[in-house]
């Protein structure tokens, strides 16, 4: 497998740490490309990512859809096969319908606020006197574990061997071609008993989204099959956590690296969602969603044939400058006075991510909470910061860190 993106010479050194520079040579001059390794197809310019995100709601014969999210994954490797993540419509808005209502944001801000507020100030307690920590061992990855893991109703003496094996799935991503393998037995046998407790006990006071998906019926009449409860359970876990979980990390990125922002935010609380926007924008916590040709398609230029895994990059997409002017520049008032457009999530589509509100929610309590204890954060002086192991091709599946050691001033 290739390590180094194959391109004419005269392309910037590819840094896993930081692709940018070589997404923006990409989006000038090859906007969408094939790796002749892997045979992926990788595509940079915002619009071109737009058309591989958003299928037809309702495909037909004449409208099908050209960008299928069903890859040819089976059922062997891949954990979240079955989910809505790897499913097309009207199939995965029948599915995804039963969920959404619990994702509102004020939905989650009613029922979930003081309880992420707790688990954020329970984490912050640990290491406050402290004066460092490392964000991705002390709260980038708790955050957002024991949060879905209270929307799933996990036990609380179940959570650590939770956060445990989600973690262990980061480890196990793999991708070579088109083939996926992150599958953790122990993971699948918890939620198989899960599966069947909420079958025979379902909760009385209140629905969890186990017990939703188990007795939930889609609006097209047709119940979840095993393989979809399995899957949207272990996405809901999986992908609920590794998102927003690298979405914290690159908010105390953004916060080193332009101290003047730092200074601004803690001046005035208010503009934490517009810091929040613009990092979603500038450090994207997903680099790419993968989806498979129906049938040839004509794409920026291109034509790519049948059959073929197609990686729409939102990280390059969002530093797009047809769309984002400077978009190389970090602005905190980028989105302050208006809707993002980034991609972080996808974007108004089928695949918009689910879980979106809920990361929204968790990044603004968090920042609310440093604000209040803690100010002068700045990355250890001489860390070498290294990115997570990736074996998806050519480009790394996200901005994650293996680390990321902080110093602070307690307020």
């Amino acid at each position: 497998m290739s390590t180094q993106p194959h391109t004419v010479a005269t392309a910037p050194p590819f840094d896993a740490l930081n692709p940018y520079p070589w997404f923006a040579w990409m989006r000038q001059h090859e906007r969408v490309y094939q790796d002749p390794d892997t045979h992926l197809w990788y595509v940079f310019g915002y619009h071109d990512v737009l058309r591989v995100l958003n299928p037809p709601l309702k495909p037909t014969a004449e409208n099908p859809i050209v960008f299928s999210s069903q890859l040819p994954i089976g059922a062997e490797h891949a954990t979240t096969q079955g989910s809505i993540l790897f499913t097309d419509p009207p199939r995965q808005r029948a599915i995804r319908d039963l969920l959404t209502p619990a994702f509102s944001p004020k939905a989650l801000q009613d029922r979930y606020a003081a309880c992420i507020t707790s688990i954020i100030d329970e984490l912050l307690d640990q290491v406050i006197d402290a004066g460092e920590m490392d964000v991705v061992a002390t709260l980038a990855y708790a955050i957002p574990v024991m949060v879905i893991a209270e929307l799933l109703d996990v036990p609380k003496e179940d959570r650590k061997a939770i956060q445990h094996l989600v973690i262990k799935s980061f480890r196990l991503v793999k991708m070579e071609g088109a083939s996926l393998a992150h599958r953790v037995p122990e993971l699948e046998q918890y939620f198989w008993q899960t599966l069947a407790q909420r079958r025979q006990h379902p909760p009385e006071d209140h629905p969890d989204l186990i017990t939703t998906l188990v007795h939930g019926c889609p609006h097209d009449g047709v119940a979840l099959n095993e393989a979809e409860l399995l899957g949207n359970c272990e996405l809901l876990l999986i992908a609920g956590s590794e998102t927003t979980a690298h979405l914290l990390t690159n908010l105390f990125r953004v916060l080193d690296a332009f101290p003047e922002v730092q200074q601004q935010v803690w001046q005035n609380p208010a503009l934490v969602s517009a810091l929040i926007e613009e990092t979603l924008r500038y450090l994207s916590p997903i680099h790419f969603n993968p989806h498979l040709t129906t049938r040839g398609a004509e794409l920026g230029g291109r034509v790519i044939p049948e059959n073929q895994v197609v990686m729409p990059l939102l990280a390059s997409a969002n530093r797009d400058e047809q769309v984002f002017a400077r978009g190389e520049s970090f602005e905190l008032m980028r989105f302050a006075n208006t809707a993002p457009n980034h991609v972080a999530f996808g974007f108004r589509g089928t695949h918009f991510c689910l879980g979106a509100p809920l990361a929204r929610l968790e990044a603004n309590l968090m920042m609310q909470r440093l604000i209040a204890c803690m100010e002068q954060i700045h990355l250890v002086p001489g860390v070498s910061l290294k990115p997570r192991p990736s074996g998806f091709g050519m480009v790394p599946a996200n901005s994650g860190v293996q680390s990321l050691p902080v110093t602070f001033k307690r307020r």
